[in-house]
């Protein structure tokens, strides 16, 4: 995108714009589970607030975010990289 030649050989991309929080949620979850047998350590995911179900403000959602993520890259020994978009 900037003139660099990067090789993206190895990026896998998933959309999950149609589906509700809670089944991406389960998605991402799986999908990190597949791919940390593959040998995949790093995951970004854009747009962790999409997974909250009852908006920005929800606590509880945001809790359980936190706990995955923290529960995940220490399970899978991953790194986990999350995009907020501010609104």
């Amino acid at each position: 995108m900037n003139g660099l030649n990067i090789d993206l050989s190895n990026l896998i991309t998933y959309r999950f714009r149609n589906a509700d929080p809670n089944d991406r949620f389960t998605y991402i979850k799986a999908l990190i589970k597949y791919y940390v047998k593959q040998n995949v350590r790093v995951v970004v995911i854009d747009g962790i607030a999409d997974l909250l179900t009852k908006g920005y403000n929800d606590e509880e959602g945001a809790i359980q975010i936190s706990n995955f993520l923290l529960k995940f890259t220490e399970d899978y020994n991953i790194h986990i990289i999350t995009v907020l978009h501010e609104n």
